[in-house]
């Protein structure tokens, strides 16, 4: 295995809380008690753009080179901060291939930073950068977040789970939970390649803590 150390391979939310009012209309139009927010994600290894096929440099205590192999990761518990230090939690809107609430609330986005193409061979085409929902009409100034599946979702069948849930490459075996993330980065040099591993694997999870 190609070890890494202090690794700067990140997701970083852009500054990009697009808050804009919903509803409106004419004079008598009741106000405004709900408003959109769009939470915009990119990966980066320092100040450097990452995307598949590219060479990723300068990673961990070797300065190591390589590309991104896979980058998917799960978002829950989102809220936004207001100035006096209160939160407003994030409501996502109707459930979909990215996005899911159960019936107690509990939600999850699956944020899919790969697509499928050079390096990303074994990864989707399809992807996920922006995590999109509601928030009470306010002014707010930060936002934070958890990067993992609330635990009532978390630890159920893959088979019959709803989507983003149900997606076989980010199930882990331990306990039937998810890959919170999965970070992969792989030797630039192809297989067979320099690395006496051809492939460094990241996975964050849980065997069954809240």
């Amino acid at each position: 295995m190609h070890h890494f150390t202090n690794t700067r391979l990140i997701p970083a939310a852009l500054a990009a809380m697009a808050l804009v009012a919903c509803g409106g209309g004419g004079d008598d139009a009741p106000a405004a008690t709900d408003q959109a927010v769009a939470l915009d994600f990119a990966a980066y290894s320092g100040t450097t753009p990452v995307s598949c096929g590219t060479a990723v440099t300068g990673l961990g205590s070797g300065a190591t080179t390589a590309q991104i192999k896979d980058f998917r990761f799960y978002i829950s518990g989102v809220k936004l901060i207001r100035a006096d230090g209160s939160t407003a939690t994030l409501k996502l809107g109707a459930n979909d291939d990215w996005n899911h609430t159960n019936a107690a609330g509990d939600a999850v986005t699956l944020i899919d930073l790969e697509n499928g193409t050079g390096s990303c061979a074994t990864g989707t085409a399809a992807t996920n950068t922006t995590l999109r929902g509601t928030v009470p009409v306010g002014t707010y100034v930060g936002v934070e977040m958890q990067m993992g599946v609330p635990f009532s979702l978390n630890h159920t069948d893959t088979a019959v789970a709803p989507k983003p849930l149900d997606n076989q490459a980010m199930t882990w075996s331990w306990q039937a939970g998810r890959k919170f993330a999965k970070i992969e980065v792989t030797d630039p040099a192809g297989t067979p390649g320099t690395w006496s591993a051809n492939t460094f694997n990241f996975h964050l999870g849980s065997t069954g803590c809240v």
